[in-house]
């Protein structure tokens, strides 16, 4: 995922709120782990540009902390946002330390990104009588603790980033269905955006993939979730017609390993995480998500359609609405053989359908652009107030 390096909302509308609005954040790493921390960046960023005065509570530093830097309005450092069962006794002081920070803040919202921080979002709005909103990046997890449901429960509004999710968080934790909005996790289209050829050829050369061989990409978490065994099984099926680049870090080594000696003897180079995709995404021909679990959304999609570069996936989840235009471009679960054909048909697109990046640019900036995305969170937290 990307932590992009500038401002990606200068092209919003600066809409001024009558008066303005705080509207309180927490996060326990400031740090492009996934995702979510990236989407919860971008969305406050785009918040503050339509006037919301940002506040954040954060555990840890991380490589997202200049960004944050640039737009919150107020940023203090927090030794824990709930009480863990290893240190009950230090987090939970640390804890009821945060609310004293969480309470000197006159805001008039409480917007969190991790249902983990409930316990500290909802202390704040029921002492300061404002509205807790929770945004579910993630589906729920195999065994979900029954009082984070409990709190998910009471929280004034939940987001999520597709109806496959809101349907699973209903049904996990009992949330009241008109208290959910889906709206889709939007992506910077002034960042993700093509290249020029020769750009394009530079990062290609750099990653040793031949002249005129098409490129495949694979960008995210090095995990056994993402199917990347089934890609390996796909690539190695299509015995050399495609250059297969998996860009990402992963804590499991045995795993790793494992996909490193399904590599062997083939066109396959491995590339560490970086911060910054959007140049690699735009010099792919064609981007893979082969997930093996439900994605709440697979935002790593939606990013290389911006670039125009199009899309692969696994017919689970969230996927199936980001390639909602695309059908053709889903694959049934797990299916390697499946896989290696879909990618051979869409891999030689620049000469096949010339126009296919360009349509799946336009699909983005329809349907999942950040600018839609803010609007709408936007809107959402000014009903409540």
């Amino acid at each position: 995922m990307l932590a992009r390096g500038r401002s990606a909302t200068v092209t919003i509308a600066r809409s001024r709120l009558l008066r303005q609005q705080r509207v309180l954040t927490i996060a326990r790493h400031l740090g492009a782990i996934g995702g979510s921390e990236v989407a919860q960046a971008n969305v406050m960023e785009g918040l503050a540009a339509r006037g919301w005065s940002v506040d954040l509570l954060y555990v840890e530093p991380g490589d997202l902390w200049p960004k944050w830097e640039s737009f919150a309005n107020r940023t203090e450092r927090i030794r824990a946002s709930w009480p863990e069962k290893a240190t009950p006794l230090r987090s939970g002081v640390a804890t009821l330390g945060a609310v004293a920070s969480a309470l000197s803040s006159n805001v008039d919202a409480v917007y969190i990104h991790n249902p983990g921080d409930l316990p500290l979002a909802k202390i704040v709005g029921t002492l300061r009588r404002v509205p807790v909103v929770v945004h579910l990046h993630l589906p729920p997890p195999y065994r979900q603790p029954s009082w984070q449901n409990h709190l998910i429960r009471l929280a004034d509004a939940v987001i999520t980033p597709s109806d496959d999710a809101a349907r699973r968080w209903i049904k996990e934790a009992g949330v009241d269905a008109n208290r959910v909005s889906v709206i889709p996790t939007g992506v910077d289209t002034e960042w993700f955006v093509p290249i020029s050829d020769s750009e394009r050829d530079r990062q290609r050369t750099e990653l040793a993939v031949g002249p005129g061989v098409p490129m495949v990409l694979y960008a995210g978490r090095i995990h056994p979730t993402k199917g990347l065994d089934v890609l390996l099984e796909a690539i190695n099926q299509l015995d050399g017609e495609v250059h297969l680049v998996i860009c990402g870090a992963g804590s499991d080594n045995g795993y790793v390993k494992h996909l490193h000696s399904m590599a062997q003897g083939h066109f396959v180079t491995f590339v560490d995480r970086r911060l910054d995709i959007s140049p690699l995404l735009a010099a792919a021909d064609v981007v893979v998500l082969p997930s093996v679990v439900p994605e709440t959304q697979g935002l790593v999609v939606s990013e290389s359609m911006a670039a125009g570069t199009p899309a692969i996936a696994t017919a689970v989840g969230g996927l199936e609405a980001s390639l909602a235009g695309f059908p053709d471009h889903l694959v049934p679960l797990g299916d390697a053989t499946a896989l290696a054909a879909t990618i051979r048909s869409h891999a030689q697109w620049r000469t096949r359908d010339p126009e296919l990046g360009a349509r799946s640019r336009q699909w983005v900036v329809e349907h999942l652009s950040l600018y839609r995305s803010v609007s709408a969170i936007s809107d959402l937290l000014e009903r409540l107030l």
